[in-house]
């Protein structure tokens, strides 16, 4: 579904196409038969109510298909005929209504270009709220990919093949089931079907937010491309399995699994298997957030039909701004849980995306298929009709962002599975005042600390020092650059507690499974930071004096602040350190925490406070910048004073290494006073 494209699709001449509905009615589609398949498309609309039951015409059950598609460009346009009258409808459409015509009966369908007025605001609205009735009730979703292209053909014919070892025919014993498997899997006859597999996911369909409740609404999923349908089946065993494959596939099968585009076939996989029917609402945002959507307001509406009915606070409302319906979500979540978490999904713009960002806006002075929060951000004055010429408030999040920067975001408090030992500020409950007007925020809580340096580790582009996604460089740099600070003190006290530190710094405290940390010396966590390379040399025979580890055994000795579980590991052959590139001989918990600690060092820069304490916070952190911890907030946040004003800008979420469990509220007496967002 993408019913909300800001373009209209049918002629002005459809005026009397469309009767109003009444406010349990749908419209559906009669697609009618045809053998020509070249032949115009022709169909007839008609109204269905819906109930629990069902969809009933006239007392009549009705059963339908609901499509499930991608509207494609709006300029590439063709002719169908709806109740006789010409109407215009993409050609991606076009071409799924031709693959799902029969030559003999009428197929009823659901598909959101046609049977929706899109010029009636008001029907759009009320359509939009309709959708999980609307697809939980169908009798199946067709999933269209597209025409045919890229050898699709092979792609589509590998998971008809896959679906037939998953679903066997009587009579089929286990063994040759597992002989046709691992032959699909590692077979070089198989690498171009593997290869057109990848293409097939890197298609627009997967990366639209309107396809998660599609598919998930319904149990019945069928996947079509071209000229083949199969069913969505083996996709999501193949996903749900990826793990224990790993060590069967061929490099061509394992890189359609991980390569670019199954990153979001993935997580629709998963959103299927969890067989949840209704999430949160921030765990709905969450995962339309790594989606994309033709307006901002839909990354908000995309997602209500999944969010628990109690939790959906307001009805889907298309006259309202991208900024308002936003807003608005901030102001519910806060009010309903008592908790900021909603705050911690604030995420600054990658400056390097932002600078290409502002070169395409001063060229074209529009951002074409980009979401309209970005436009009112970057965009100059009067390029959009909806421009409001305002800063777009640090408070609240831009859910259309990651799918923009087409990265991961990488969350302290949100994460899957979530770290729920984040405490910082206790078990308070957040004190807020809105002010719509000014729009403003002001929350109330403590300012912990300042922020006095920013560690070289953080360096961005080409400052970075080479090897910098090596997390056991990583912790060198820290650690040199931390006891360079002479003019601030150690909050943590002895080497050995401040290597602890470091290295629970590195990974925000939790393991990759959002476990707490409890021996960041352990085996597990050597091997992962590679310590059995402590004793490589240098090509002369001596031990290379860089790591921090060896400096702690020289200024230290045996001191009992060094953990004794470093010792045995500085003694025997050297280990490779286990990265993606060898992930053959890697255990998936090592492949998933080396990923985790790569993208948490992507995540943000590394800073010490005045006080000596380490964090991690906003890239965009600098010296001055107040570490807050405000109640209601499970994390502590980084804020930034306006110059001379009263008001700051939240930068974001951030981790620091001490206070992440309340020591901040329960230890310090510090006052509390109120911080006004703007």
């Amino acid at each position: 579904m993408d019913c909300c494209r800001p373009f209209q699709m049918a002629s002005t001449s459809m005026s009397n196409l469309y009767q109003p509905l009444n406010p349990q009615e749908i419209r559906v589609l009669a697609l009618l038969p045809n053998s020509i398949a070249d032949a115009a498309i022709r169909c007839k609309l008609f109204p269905v109510v819906i109930t629990d039951s069902g969809a009933f015409a006239h007392n009549r059950a009705v059963q339908y298909q609901a499509l499930s598609y991608v509207w494609g460009d709006a300029r590439d346009r063709g002719t169908i005929y709806v109740d006789e009258t010409p109407f215009l409808a993409t050609t991606n459409l076009i071409t799924a209504l031709r693959r799902i015509r029969d030559a003999g009966r009428r197929k009823i369908l659901w598909v959101d270009a046609v049977c929706i007025n899109q010029s009636d605001t008001k029907e759009r609205n009320h359509q939009v709220s309709m959708m999980a009735a609307i697809y939980t009730h169908a009798h199946s979703v067709l999933m269209w990919l597209g025409g045919e292209e890229d050898d699709s053909n092979l792609a589509m014919e590998l998971l008809s093949l896959l679906n037939d070892v998953f679903t066997p025919a009587a009579g089929q014993d286990w063994d040759s089931r597992i002989a046709r498997f691992d032959r699909l899997l590692t077979h070089s006859s198989f690498d171009r079907h593997w290869n057109a597999l990848q293409a097939l996911f890197k298609r627009p369909y997967w990366t639209r937010l309107w396809i998660v409740q599609e598919v998930v609404l319904n149990r019945e999923r069928l996947l079509g491309c071209g000229s083949r349908i199969t069913t969505f089946f083996s996709t999501t065993v193949l996903f749900n399995t990826r793990s224990s494959l790993f060590h069967k596939q061929s490099a061509v099968s394992r890189a359609a699994l991980s390569g670019p585009g199954a990153g979001h076939v993935k997580t629709l996989v998963y959103a299927v298997m969890s067989d949840r029917a209704v999430v949160s609402l921030l765990e709905g945002l969450l995962l339309g957030r790594q989606r994309y959507a033709s307006l901002g307001v839909d990354q908000v509406y995309g997602i209500l039909s999944l969010v628990d009915p109690g939790e959906r606070p307001f009805r889907p409302d298309y006259g309202k701004s991208t900024r308002q319906v936003f807003r608005e979500v901030v102001r519910y979540s806060i009010e309903s849980t008592k908790s900021l978490d909603v705050l911690t999904a604030c995420k600054e713009i990658d400056p390097v995306f932002e600078e290409k960002l502002r070169e395409v806006v001063a060229v074209t002075g529009y951002l074409d298929d980009q979401v309209p929060s970005i436009q009112e951000k970057f965009a100059p004055a009067g390029s959009f009709s909806d421009q409001t010429h305002k800063p777009w408030p640090s408070w609240v999040p831009d859910w259309s962002l990651a799918v923009i920067e087409h990265t991961e975001i990488v969350y302290l408090l949100l994460s899957k599975p979530a770290p729920t030992f984040y405490q910082a500020a206790g078990q308070s409950e957040a004190q807020v005042n809105f002010n719509e007007d000014a729009e403003t925020l002001s929350v109330s809580g403590f300012e912990f600390d300042r922020v006095a340096y920013i560690g070289r580790s953080s360096l961005a582009g080409r400052d970075r020092p080479a090897g910098r996604d090596r997390p056991d460089l990583e912790i060198d740099w820290d650690w040199d650059w931390y006891h360079s600070l002479s003019d601030i003190p150690n909050a943590y006290g002895n080497d050995g507690e401040t290597e602890k530190a470091i290295r629970l710094l590195h990974l925000l405290g939790r393991d990759c499974r959002g476990n707490e940390v409890a021996n960041p010396f352990s085996w597990f966590f050597n091997k992962f930071w590679g310590k059995a390379n402590l004793n490589s040399t240098a090509g002369n025979g001596i031990p290379t004096s860089h790591s921090p580890h060896l400096q702690i055994e020289r200024r230290a000795g045996a001191s009992s602040s060094v953990n004794p579980s470093l010792q045995p590991h500085s003694i025997g052959a050297a280990a490779p350190l286990q990265t993606p590139n060898n992930a053959d001989s890697t255990p998936d918990v090592f492949a998933d925490i080396f990923k985790t600690a790569q993208l948490t060092y992507s995540s943000g820069s590394v800073f010490a406070t005045r006080r000596g304490f380490l964090g991690r916070g906003p890239h965009s952190t600098k010296p001055g910048d107040l570490v807050c911890v405000l109640h209601g907030g499970r994390v502590p946040f980084v804020l930034r004073q306006s110059g001379d004003s009263e008001t700051f800008c939240l930068l974001g979420e951030c981790y620091v290494q001490g206070i992440m469990k309340g020591e901040a509220v329960e230890d310090l007496n510090l006052a509390s006073r109120d911080f006004v967002l703007k």
